[in-house]
């Protein structure tokens, strides 16, 4: 042994440098193999540290229906759940020239929640148009892939695949105010999206009152075992985990039935409550289109009506006219027999004084009938004028309630009032300017009666053969008043279709008083027939 150890000794003599070498190695190999066997877990001991700083939540839930209070509060009862976090998430395009990256935008959780940030530039938003995002790459395979910088802006495409973003997120523009570093994205992967390209390139987070959701996106659960310190890499920790992912499906299907349920029972009564709508409004519809025919034939009987009486007008005018001209056509004979008694001189004139006499007695005869009939047409004048008067205080009455206070009988009165005072109105000024035109021409006539006189009494046989001329051209006025007086006949008789009254009987009535006022004046006497022609020309006017 002894001399074993000599040999020994003398050998690592002889190779100092090669025994000196392998000492090293063996000494780099033992501190490399004690460095990598403590490695493992330091880098976990350092993730667990980080976890259990953030807060990360150990199981991310994810429901189409979506999570409301009740579902959290479900969660939250479930064995071996510390806390549970709703929150809202989405993906996004962004407009950035040509490029056309997916974001994934999350809601900043609330301070005492699950998945904290770190923020490491700038500070978290305190608006809705202010978000952070995740810290650009300075080293590495994806060094710059982050082009935003603090203070810019952040663009959104209006349109998410199917879906508007403007049912999702109430901004579509951003300003960055930081960068922060999320617990839930440690790898370079940021997930796959079914939308643009189907990677999600960035993450960003916002307040919670951009989303528009009535329903949390996303529940994240941290489990009794993270709450007691239990390494996320150890066997304890996996068996607790994989046993709370059990107990959440079991209650995720029973809430699962339960939105459900709530879903179906709600879109029921939307469904019943819109076919009640959509029954009373085809009941409307139906009483609506029963009262639009009623009214169509009632105003097709109306039109039957009045094309009745449009053509009982035209024939009375037609008769009226031949009835006119026939009588022109006898009163032009007379003229000219005039004419031709003209030349007989005092004895004209001697029977002119006579059928003076004639024609004072009859005017003094027939002056207080006319009198009457003008009292009698201005007391139906006065009593038109007071219907007036009552609808313009009928319609004052409604009018002076507010709009939208009128109910449908209301409006419907004062749609009728007004226009059964556009077509009593005009009735009523044309009677008064009749009234006075017939006071005026029984005025006149008096006066032409007593000029007439007068002339007689002045008129010698020489002055009675100058008149002449004048006398002739009677004629013409004659035969154009009583063209007028056809044309406003017709005219009247149209427009009698359309609710106003019936003047037919008294424009025949002063066309007759008009004709008896001429046949009955003297042959010799050009002033006898003013009076007539004057009514004829007042009623035409």
């Amino acid at each position: 042994m002894k001399a074993l150890r000599k040999d020994t000794v003398r050998e690592i003599r002889k190779s100092l440098s090669r025994f000196l070498s392998i000492v090293a190695i063996i000494a780099l190999g033992i501190c490399f193999f004690g460095g990598v066997k403590s490695t493992s877990p330091s880098m976990k001991y350092t993730a667990n540290q980080y976890f259990e700083a953030q807060k990360l939540a150990d199981i991310h839930l994810v429901s189409t229906y979506g999570f409301t209070d009740d579902d959290v509060a479900a969660l939250k009862k479930v064995e071996g759940v510390a806390a549970v976090t709703p929150a809202y998430s989405t993906d996004v395009i962004v407009e950035n020239g040509e490029k056309r990256p997916v974001f994934k935008v999350l809601a900043v959780p609330a301070k005492d929640g699950l998945n904290q940030p770190l923020l490491l530039e700038g500070r978290m938003p305190e608006k809705d148009n202010e978000c952070v995002i995740e810290m650009p790459d300075t080293t590495g395979p994806h060094t710059g892939r982050n082009a935003y910088s603090i203070g810019s802006t952040i663009r959104m495409s209006p349109e998410v695949g199917e879906k508007k973003l403007e049912d999702t997120l109430s901004q579509s523009e951003y300003t960055v105010v930081g960068y922060i570093r999320s617990p839930q994205y440690i790898s370079i992967e940021r997930g796959s999206t079914s939308v643009g390209s189907g990677d999600v390139s960035f993450y960003m987070m916002v307040k919670p009152e951009v989303f528009k959701s009535e329903r949390y996106t996303d529940a994240y659960v941290y489990s009794t075992a993270s709450a007691d310190g239990v390494s996320a890499y150890s066997a304890e920790y996996k068996d607790a985990v994989s046993d709370l992912e059990k107990r959440l499906e079991t209650v995720g299907y029973d809430r699962l039935q339960i939105n459900y349920d709530d879903i179906m029972t709600t879109g029921t009564q939307e469904i019943d409550k819109a076919k009640r709508e959509l029954l009373d409004a085809q009941t409307t519809f139906d009483n609506e289109i029963t009262k639009a025919e009623q009214q169509l034939r009632e105003a097709e009987q109306q039109i039957a009506d009045g094309e009745a009486e449009l053509a009982e007008g035209q024939r009375s005018y037609d008769e009226m006219v031949v009835s006119t001209t026939r009588t022109l056509n006898e009163k032009q004979a007379e003229l000219q027999n005039a004419e031709t008694q003209w030349n007989t001189g005092q004895q004209q004139y001697t029977d002119g004084q006579s059928q003076y006499e004639q024609n004072k007695a009859a005017f003094d005869a027939g002056k207080p009938e006319a009198e009457k009939q003008i009292a009698d047409k201005k007391a139906e004048l006065d009593q038109l004028g007071g219907m007036i008067g009552s609808i313009k205080s009928q319609i004052a009455v409604i009018e002076a309630i507010p709009e939208e206070k009128r109910t449908e009988e209301q409006k419907q009165a004062l749609i009728q009032l007004k226009a059964q005072l556009q077509t009593l109105q005009p009735v009523y000024d044309q009677g008064t300017e009749a009234l006075d035109a017939a006071i005026q021409q029984l005025k006149d006539a008096e006066s032409q009666l007593a000029a007439a006189k007068a002339q007689l009494d002045q008129s010698k046989a020489a002055r009675w053969t100058a008149r002449r001329p004048r006398l002739s051209r009677e004629r013409p006025p004659l035969l154009r008043a009583g063209s007028s007086l056809s044309r406003e006949r017709l005219r009247q008789s149209s427009s009698s279709q359309k609710g106003g009254r019936n003047w037919t009987t008294q424009d025949a009535s002063w066309l007759r008083d008009a004709l008896s006022w001429k046949q009955n004046a003297p042959r010799d006497s050009r002033s006898w027939m003013t009076p007539g022609r004057k009514l004829r020309t007042a009623k035409r006017n």
